[in-house]
């Protein structure tokens, strides 16, 4: 309690960080290297384009096509940002934007009857992937899967959180 009788703790709030920054915490204890945390900023974007640009060209069910606009990548980015809106809804709400702007340049590159969608997005999902792994080698930590699961999954919210962060808004 202050001197003016009010609890320094907004209420609803317990004192402990959020679930949210533990895990971000967590994702920088483990990448302390700047040529590492400058790696990921651009392998997380390469690796969430190629994803959403790989879905969009798997085949829909019917139920799916019934529905304007509904592919697996709008599909996998609504999942994807709800998820991160459960965490924060900052995060989840920056996510959706990014989700359709990735979505939207992967369309864009579907429309190119040259050069199908996959093959650059198979192209930028290798080469992600190879940045995330030198970046790894970079910090000399080992491949445990679990590790790497984490960091695939908290990696475009520590991403997100960054950007929001110099944006000026919190998550």
């Amino acid at each position: 309690m202050t001197e003016s009788g009010s609890s320094p703790i907004p209420p609803g709030r317990s004192g402990a960080p959020r679930f949210i920054d533990r895990l971000l915490e967590r994702y920088e204890t483990r990448h302390h290297s700047v040529t590492n945390r400058a790696i990921q900023f651009i392998a997380i974007p390469l690796l969430l384009w190629s994803g959403f640009a790989l879905a969009r060209t798997f085949p829909e069910p019917s139920a799916m096509a019934a529905v304007p606009g509904l592919d697996w990548a709008v599909l996998a980015g609504i999942v994807v940002s709800l998820g991160y809106a459960a965490l924060s809804w900052q995060i989840g709400a920056a996510m959706a934007v990014i989700s359709l702007l990735l979505i939207a340049i992967a369309g864009f590159y579907a429309g190119n009857d040259t050069l199908p969608l996959w093959q650059p997005a198979l192209i930028f999902l290798i080469l992600g992937f190879l940045l995330w792994l030198v970046g790894r080698r970079i910090e000399g930590r080992p491949r445990l899967l679990g590790e790497m699961a984490f960091d695939l999954v908290i990696g475009p919210a520590w991403f997100i959180s960054k950007i929001l962060k110099v944006a000026r808004i919190g998550y």
